[in-house]
């Protein structure tokens, strides 16, 4: 095998091995953002859950607080003058 033939079967190989090793790298990083991706989005989904279930949560204990507390005055008979 000549020297010249020697030379470009490397040169094609090394070519060739950085072509698969850009796209194997391609396929690593997208599968690590993926996986980061999916990661920041579970915690921004729990930081938004947790702000819409303390607001529900609110608004229910206001509810309850209001109902007993009507409970509790419109069964004092001084209280019912009051409301009615």
């Amino acid at each position: 095998m000549s020297a010249e033939l020697r030379t470009k079967l490397r040169v094609g190989l090394r070519a060739e091995l950085r072509t698969e090793l850009r796209t194997e790298l391609r396929v690593e990083l997208r599968a690590q953002l993926r996986a980061q991706l999916r990661v920041e989005l579970r915690v921004e989904l729990r930081v938004e859950l947790r702000a819409e279930l303390r607001v529900e949560l609110r608004v229910e204990l206001r509810v309850k607080l209001r109902v007993e507390l009507c409970t509790e005055l419109c069964t004092e008979p001084s209280y019912i003058r009051i409301f009615f």
